[in-house]
C-alpha cells in the first residue's frame, strides 16, 4: 500500500495558493496607479489570458510538474527546476510564465526576461494576445520542432517584439548601479534573443501576420 506523503500534499497546496496569489501580484517598479491598472487589467482587458494562464499553472501543479512558484515584475513564474528530462523552456500566457529549469528568477536571466516580454505583450494586446501571439507561437514552435522548411521560431515577429519590450523594461528599471541586468549584454544586439526587426524571417511573416492570423 502506497504511503500518503502529507508533506508533499501540503507543498502542492502551498504552490496552488501562490499561483492564485499571482492574480494580485504587482510590479514594484510601477507607481500606485500603474500597479492598480496591472491588477485591473488582468480581470478585464486580459481576462481570457488570465484564466488560461492560471489554469495551465494549476494543471501542471496537480500533475506534479511544478516544484516552485516565484514572482518577478508582477508576473508569476511556475517552474519545474528538475525539468523531468524535457530541457529548458518557457511559455507565457497572461501574467503566468510557465517554465522548466528557468534557473534564477531575476533580471539577469535572459530566458526569463524574454518570457517577461510576452507578459508585457499580453498587457498591451489584451484579448488579442491568445490568438495573435499564443496560438501563433504554438504553431511556430511546432513547425520548428518538425523542421518544416527550416523554420526558426526565434525570428518570428512576436519573439523579437518580446525581446524588445523586455529590453526597454530592463533599460528603464535595471541599469542604474548597483542594479544590473541582461540589458547590458543585449546591447551587443547579438543573434541570441535578437531584438532587431531586421532579423525577422519575413518568409513566414504572412503566415503569422498579426492582422491575418
Amino acid at each position: 500500500m502506497e504511503r500518503f506523503d502529507s508533506t508533499a500534499s501540503w507543498s502542492k497546496t502551498n504552490r496552488a495558493l501562490k499561483i492564485d496569489n499571482g492574480l494580485i501580484m504587482t510590479d514594484k517598479n510601477r507607481n500606485l496607479a500603474g500597479r492598480a491598472l496591472q491588477i485591473t487589467g488582468r480581470f478585464t482587458w486580459e481576462i481570457h489570458a488570465t484564466i488560461a494562464g492560471n489554469g495551465i499553472s494549476h494543471f501542471r501543479n496537480v500533475i506534479g510538474d511544478v516544484d516552485r512558484v516565484g514572482f518577478f515584475g508582477g508576473a508569476t513564474i511556475v517552474d519545474n527546476s528538475n525539468g523531468n528530462g524535457n530541457g529548458r523552456w518557457g511559455m507565457t500566457v497572461g501574467s503566468y510564465i510557465n517554465t522548466s529549469r528557468i534557473r534564477d528568477i531575476n533580471e539577469e536571466n535572459r530566458l526569463l526576461m524574454h518570457e517577461y516580454g510576452h507578459v508585457l505583450q499580453s498587457q498591451i494586446m489584451g484579448p488579442f494576445y491568445l490568438r495573435k501571439v499564443g496560438a501563433a507561437s504554438l504553431v511556430s514552435a511546432t513547425f520548428q520542432e518538425l523542421n518544416v522548411f527550416n523554420h526558426n521560431h526565434d525570428f518570428t515577429w512576436f519573439e523579437i517584439s518580446a525581446n524588445r519590450l523586455a529590453f526597454n523594461y530592463l533599460n528603464k528599471h535595471y541599469t542604474e548601479p548597483p542594479k544590473s541586468s541582461t540589458a547590458d549584454t543585449w546591447r551587443a544586439d547579438n543573434r541570441e534573443f535578437s531584438r532587431r526587426f531586421s532579423d525577422i524571417d519575413w518568409r513566414w511573416f504572412m503566415l503569422f501576420n498579426p492582422v491575418i492570423f
